[in-house]
C-alpha cells in the first residue's frame, strides 16, 4: 500500500469528502474489506467488485439478525441476561445509518455463573453445529451457527470484557460491575437483550480497539461515532480509574479525536490523560505511523509501548520483562483478513514428496480442494528421487534423512514462499509443525496442524514432550486424524483441548470399482507401507512363518528393504515374499490381495487400511492408535492386542480356513468405508475447517 492509498482509506473512515478516488485495484479492496471499510466505499464508487462485496455483506447481516433474534428469545425465555456486544448493537444503535457498520461475528455477553446454561439454550438451536469445549484460559466459547439459506457465521459467547493479557487482570470485577448496573432494552430487530453502562461499554470498545494488535479503522469510526452522541465524562473517569482503563480509554479516544475528528475536547480528554511515560510516548510517537498499515506483531518502539500500556506500575514492570517474548503471541491476535468473495489460499507443507500416508493425504486434500474454489498450494520441505512421488513440490533438494531435526535452507525455503504466495492458512503435516510454527510466528498466516501419528508413541522423551506442547500451543487449530489421536493430545497437553477437531481421512471413488475376484490359492498377504522401525515390518514374516501358507507382498520403500530381503531368506520364505518397492498406484496390490496385515508398533489412521477396505479387502492388525476407529473386530477384520504376535497369526489362519468369512468381512468394509470415510465427505470437513480458521477475527 502506498501513502496516498492509506491516505485515503482513513480519510474515508473518518467522513472527510473524497476528491480523487484512486483506482480500486485487488489489493485496495483487500485492504479496504480488512479495516471494515467496504460499505463506505460503495458509496463512492460503482465499482462492480465492491458493489457486490457490500450487497453480500449486508444480506449476510439481516440472516445473522434473523438468527439472533431467535437465540436471544430462546435465551431470555430462560430468564438469562444478555448483552449484544460490538458490531450489531453499534450498527443499530449508534450510526445513523445501520448499513454503514459491517459485521462478520455476533458476539454476545453473558454473565459468567450462567455460561452452562446458555450453552445449554444455545446448543439446543436447530441452526446451531455444536458447541465446542472451552478452551483453557478462554475468555469466549465460538459457536457456529449454519443458517439452511448457507450463510455460515461464529457465535461468540463472553463472560469477560477485559481480558486481555496487557491489563494483567487489573481489570477483573469489571465485568460484574457492569451487569450490576444494566437495564434491559428491547429491540424489534435484535431481540430482547440487555445494554451495559454507557462508561463500562466505551472503555470496552477502546481497549478492543488499541489492543488487538492492528488498527481495525472502524473500530475507531466507532468510537468517534459514540462521542458524537455524549459522552458522560465523570462516569467515564470513575469507571476507568477504578479499573486501571484510564490509559487504553485515553489513547483509544485521543486517536479517535485525532485520526477521526471525534468531537471530544481538550479538557475531558486531558481529565481522562494517566500521568505514564508510556503514553506519553504514545501521544508522541502515534503521529508518525501508518494506522493503516499498522502491523502489531513487528517489534518497533510503538508495538513495545502497546505491550506495556497498563494502568498499573507493578503489571508494567512484569511486562517489560516479558516484553520480548509477548510478541510471538500478537499474530493469533491480528488474523489476516480478505474481501469474502477472495478464495481462502491454503498452503500445505509436508516433509517429502514421498508417496507415503501424509504425503497422500495432502495431495487428495490439495486437489480435493482446489475444485472446491481454494487456491492450494502443496509443498514438501525435503525431496527423493525414487519413482512413486506425491504431487508436492519440493522446497530443496535435500532428502528428509539429511535435514535433522531442523534445516535452516528448508526453513528459508519455506518462508520464501510463504513471502510469495501470502496464503491464509499454513497446513502443517506431523514433523513440519516445527517449521511452520516458527513461520507462522513471524507473519499473519494462521497455522493449522495436522496430527497424523500417535501422541503418546511420539512425545515419549521429556526433551520432545516440552518442545512438542510449546509447537502445539503455537498452532490455531489442530485436526487430529483420529479420535484416539485427539484424545491422547488431550491428556498430555489439557491447554489444546478447545483447538483440537477430528478430521479423519477419506478414499478416492475409484477404489470403491476395484473388482474382488475369491480364489481357492494360498492366501494372499498384503502389507503396504514405509519399510521402517515404527512399522515393524519384519513381524509381518513372522506371520507368514507362522500361518504355515500363504503369499506375502511388501509395497513401500525403507531402510529396512535389504534387512527384510536376508530375513525372509534365513527364514526360507524367499519364494513366498515379494518386495515391490515404491509404486505409484496401490489399486493393483488392492485387487491381488485377499487381506491386509498391518503390524505397526503405532498408527494415526492409517490410510492402508481405509485403502484396503474400500477394495474389499479386510484387516489383520495389531490395534494401536486409530486402527480400532478404521476396522470393525470381528466385521470389517481382526484386531490384536499390541505385541500379540499369535494372535495376528490365528487372525491370518482363521481367515485362510473360512474363506466365506473372508468374504463377508470384504463386504463389510467396503461398506464401512463407503459410509464413514469417503473423500469427498473429508474434503467438506476440511473446507469448513479451514475456511472457518482462514476468516476468523480473534481478538
Amino acid at each position: 500500500m502506498t501513502d496516498s492509498t492509506s491516505e485515503f482509506l482513513l480519510g474515508l473512515a473518518a467522513g472527510r469528502p473524497i476528491d480523487d478516488v484512486p483506482s480500486l485495484d485487488n489489493a485496495l479492496i483487500t485492504k479496504a474489506d480488512s479495516h471494515g471499510l467496504i460499505p463506505l466505499l460503495s458509496r463512492i464508487t460503482d465499482d462492480v467488485t465492491v458493489r457486490a462485496i457490500s450487497a453480500r455483506l449486508f444480506a449476510r447481516q439481516v440472516v445473522m439478525r434473523r438468527n439472533l433474534l431467535r437465540i436471544l428469545e430462546a435465551l431470555d425465555g430462560r430468564g438469562i441476561r444478555v448483552s449484544v456486544m460490538k458490531g450489531p448493537s453499534l450498527a443499530l444503535s449508534v450510526y445513523d445509518e445501520p448499513g454503514l457498520r459491517p459485521f462478520t461475528d455476533v458476539d454476545l455477553l453473558v454473565e459468567s455463573h450462567l455460561v452452562g446454561e446458555a450453552l445449554e439454550v444455545i446448543a439446543g438451536d436447530a441452526m446451531v453445529r455444536g458447541v465446542p469445549a472451552k478452551r483453557p484460559k478462554a475468555d469466549k466459547r465460538d459457536v457456529v451457527v449454519s443458517d439452511p439459506g448457507g450463510v455460515v457465521f461464529n457465535l461468540d459467547l463472553h463472560w469477560d470484557l477485559f481480558s486481555y493479557s496487557q491489563l494483567r487482570g487489573s481489570a477483573r470485577g469489571a465485568t460484574a460491575e457492569a451487569w450490576s448496573r444494566a437495564t434491559r432494552g428491547d429491540d424489534n430487530v435484535l431481540g430482547p437483550r440487555w445494554l451495559l453502562p454507557s462508561e463500562a461499554e466505551l472503555c470496552f470498545l477502546a481497549t478492543h480497539a488499541v489492543l488487538d494488535h492492528r488498527f481495525r479503522l472502524i473500530l475507531f469510526r466507532d468510537l468517534a461515532e459514540l462521542s458524537k452522541r455524549g459522552i458522560d465524562w465523570d462516569s467515564l473517569n470513575r469507571f476507568s480509574s477504578r479499573w486501571g482503563l484510564r490509559s487504553t480509554t485515553y489513547v483509544a479516544l485521543a486517536m479517535a479525536r485525532r485520526f477521526f475528528g471525534a468531537p471530544i475536547s481538550d479538557s475531558e480528554l486531558a481529565r481522562l490523560r494517566p500521568q505514564s511515560e508510556i503514553v506519553a510516548f504514545l501521544d508522541r510517537a502515534l503521529d508518525g505511523i501508518d494506522l493503516v498499515e499498522f502491523d502489531g506483531h513487528r517489534v518497533h518502539p510503538v508495538n513495545l509501548a502497546f505491550v506495556l500500556l497498563n494502568d498499573s506500575l507493578r503489571s508494567r514492570v512484569s511486562l517489560a520483562v516479558r516484553a520480548p517474548v509477548a510478541f510471538p503471541g500478537w499474530r493469533r491476535r491480528s488474523a489476516p483478513t480478505s474481501p469474502r468473495s477472495a478464495p481462502t489460499r491454503v498452503l500445505f507443507v509436508a516433509s517429502s514428496n514421498r508417496r507415503r500416508g501424509a504425503e497422500v493425504v495432502a495431495e487428495r486434500l490439495a486437489r480435493g480442494l482446489s475444485q472446491r474454489g481454494f487456491v492450494v498450494d502443496a509443498v514438501s520441505l525435503g525431496s527423493v528421487t525414487e519413482s512413486a512421488l506425491a504431487a508436492l513440490e519440493p522446497l530443496t533438494q535435500k532428502r528428509p534423512s539429511e535435514m535433522g531435526r531442523l534445516d535452516v535452507g528448508a526453513l528459508i525455503a519455506l518462508w520464501r514462499r510463504v513471502r510469495r504466495r501470502h496464503p491464509d492458512v499454513v497446513v502443517a503435516f506431523g514433523p513440519t509443525l516445527r517449521y511452520c510454527a516458527l513461520i507462522s510466528i513471524v507473519s499473519r498466516v494462521h497455522l493449522v496442524y495436522v496430527a497424523i501419528g500417535e501422541p503418546a508413541y511420539w512425545l515419549r522423551s521429556r526433551m520432545s514432550a516440552v518442545a512438542n506442547k510449546w509447537l502445539m500451543r503455537r498452532a490455531d487449530q489442530i485436526i487430529a486424524v483420529a479420535s484416539a489421536t485427539k484424545s491422547q493430545l488431550i491428556e498430555i497437553e489439557p491447554e489444546l483441548e478447545g483447538k483440537v477437531s477430528v478430521g479423519h481421512t477419506g478414499v478416492p471413488e475409484y477404489l470403491f470399482a476395484i473388482p474382488r475376484a475369491d480364489h481357492d490359492g494360498p492366501i494372499r498377504i498384503l502389507m503396504v507401507g514405509a519399510l521402517s522401525k515404527e512399522k515393524d515390518p519384519a513381524v509381518a514374516l513372522d506371520v507368514l512363518a507362522g500361518a504355515g501358507s500363504g503369499v506375502l507382498r511388501l509395497v513401500g520403500t525403507g531402510p529396512l528393504r535389504q534387512f527384510l530381503s536376508a530375513r525372509a531368506s534365513a527364514l526360507g520364505l524367499a519364494e513366498r515374499v515379494e518386495l515391490v518397492g515404491g509404486v505409484d498406484d496401490v489399486a493393483p496390490h488392492f485387487q491381488w490381495a485377499d487381506i491386509l496385515l498391518l503390524t505397526s508398533r503405532t498408527e494415526g489412521l492409517p490410510a492402508a487400511i481405509l485403502e484396503a477396505g474400500a477394495a474389499g479387502v479386510p484387516t489383520v492388525a495389531y490395534s494401536v492408535g486409530g486402527v480400532a476407529e478404521a476396522v470393525r473386530d470381528g466385521v470389517t477384520g481382526i484386531l490384536a492386542r499390541p505385541g500379540d504376535l499369535g494372535a495376528l497369526v490365528a487372525g491370518v489362519q482363521r481367515l485362510d480356513a473360512d474363506r466365506g468369512l473372508l468374504s463377508e468381512m470384504a463386504s463389510a468394509a467396503r461398506r464401512h468405508v463407503r459410509e464413514n470415510f469417503r473423500i469427498d465427505r473429508a474434503i467438506d470437513e476440511y473446507a469448513r475447517l479451514l475456511t472457518a480458521n482462514s476468516l476468523r477475527r480473534s481478538r
